[in-house]
């Protein structure tokens, strides 16, 4: 849970949209656009390296032999993150988050493979993933415990009994009536900082004005 709080805290998202994006795109905090209307404020603001190198050593985090990567226990905070190496975009914010994360005292190892090579693995490594929806079911498909590990819903596992509660209480309103309710289940569900959510992309359309 730290580790997770920390890159959330840690990591300065306009510099992965500025430079993975090159600018096309805005920071996600909760990974709900601002224009949606069940969209709301992150409680917190990212880019705080030093907050989140404390919040690592508040949980027993620290470097006991000097090589800049934080350990608990004897086990280092390392891992792999896995990118679909045909999207070249994925695989710069993996390069970027990886090397952003160094300065926390994480060490992330960037990996490219194909779906076929990240589906056995994609509920135990770090993936780049990309959702998108206009619909506020897409929160169940997120966060929703009674469909965890599923296909590639709740791929993080989140098992939150009150996020539960509010996706039934906003299935059980009309539509219209329930933004707020789906908010307070995305709100909830982001307290417990379930994913690292970078940014929306933005999608260049040509269109030829002669049709």
């Amino acid at each position: 849970p730290a580790i997770r709080e920390a890159l959330n805290v840690g990591i300065n998202r306009q510099k992965l949209v500025d430079g993975s994006l090159n600018g096309f795109g805005n920071v996600s905090y909760n990974g709900v656009a601002s224009q949606l209307p069940w969209a709301f404020e992150s409680t917190f603001k990212d880019g705080n390296v030093d907050e989140a190198k404390t919040i690592l050593a508040n949980a027993g985090w620290n470097d006991t032999n000097g090589d800049g990567i934080v350990d608990k226990n004897g086990t280092p905070a390392s891992f792999s993150i896995y990118y679909n190496s045909k999207a070249s975009e994925r695989q710069a914010i993996a390069v970027a988050v990886a090397e952003q994360a160094k300065e926390i005292g994480i060490d992330i190892k960037p990996v490219g493979g194909s779906w076929d090579d990240m589906d056995p693995i994609k509920f135990q490594e770090g993936i780049v993933w990309g959702f998108g929806s206009a619909d506020p079911y897409e929160i169940e498909h997120q966060y929703d415990s009674r469909v965890a590990g599923q296909g590639y819903d709740n791929p993080e596992i989140l098992n939150d009994s009150a996020v539960d509660s509010s996706i039934d209480s906003a299935m059980s309103q009309d539509l219209n009536s329930s933004y707020a309710t789906w908010s307070q289940a995305a709100q909830q569900a982001n307290s417990n900082y379930p994913f690292l959510w970078i940014g929306t992309m933005d999608y260049t359309y040509f269109v030829n004005d002669n049709r």
